[in-house]
């Protein structure tokens, strides 16, 4: 035993208020399988069925709020996944294919 009578604290055990930030907007397993399913594995975009993302695109990004649901996700090649990325028309391609499938996009922006 501790000879100067040093007896910490037991760390409290309650659960987390909120989803950690690094975890918050990430599709799970099964979202990413429902994803893939539903674009038939192949890129939205181009429509290949080589050199895909392992994981969807999102159309609404994580940083911007965007969550990992299935109507917020999207197949997408290597190739359009970094167009998307780089430019405003390849970010408004993936959402307005979002809109023209749901009718709306996960932000609660409505089709006109």
């Amino acid at each position: 035993m501790n000879s100067f009578g040093f007896h910490p604290a037991p760390k409290p055990s309650f659960s987390r208020g909120s989803v950690k930030r690094g975890v918050r907007g990430k599709f799970n397993k099964d979202t990413m399988l429902e994803i893939f399913e539903r674009d038939g594995w192949c890129c939205v975009r181009c429509g290949t069925g080589s050199d895909l993302e392992d994981k969807p695109h999102h159309v609404i990004f994580r940083s911007q709020g965007g969550p990992g649901t299935v109507d917020n996700g999207v197949t997408v090649c290597r190739t359009c996944h970094k167009w998307a990325h780089s430019c405003r028309a390849g970010r408004v391609w993936f959402e307005n294919f979002i809109l023209s499938m749901y009718g709306k996009l996960n932000n609660g922006v409505e089709a006109k």
